[in-house]
C-alpha cells in the first residue's frame, strides 16, 4: 500500500532552509514508499520561496487543504 501524507495547512508566512529541508525529507520518504505528499501552503511568501528554491515541482502546494486531500484521494483511487 502506498504511503500518503497530507500536511495540515495552517497560516504560515515564514519558511527558512530548515523548514524546506523538513518538507523535502518528508516528501522523499513518502515517495520512497510509493506515495505522494500533498500540501496546502498557499501563502504568497511560501510560494515565492518554493519558486526561488526550484521546489515547485517537487513540493507543488495546492491552494487549500481540501484540494490537497482531494488530490491525495484521487491518487489513492488509481
Amino acid at each position: 500500500m502506498a504511503a500518503t501524507l497530507s500536511s495540515i495547512s495552517t497560516p504560515v508566512a515564514f519558511l527558512d532552509c530548515s523548514g524546506l529541508r523538513i518538507l523535502c525529507r518528508a516528501e522523499q520518504r513518502v515517495r520512497d514508499r510509493g506515495g505522494h505528499l500533498a500540501s496546502g501552503l498557499p501563502h504568497p511568501l511560501i510560494l515565492r520561496i518554493l519558486r526561488t528554491a526550484k521546489l515547485m515541482g517537487r513540493l507543488a502546494p495546492l491552494p487549500t487543504l481540501e484540494d490537497a486531500l482531494a488530490d491525495t484521494n484521487d491518487r489513492t483511487a488509481r
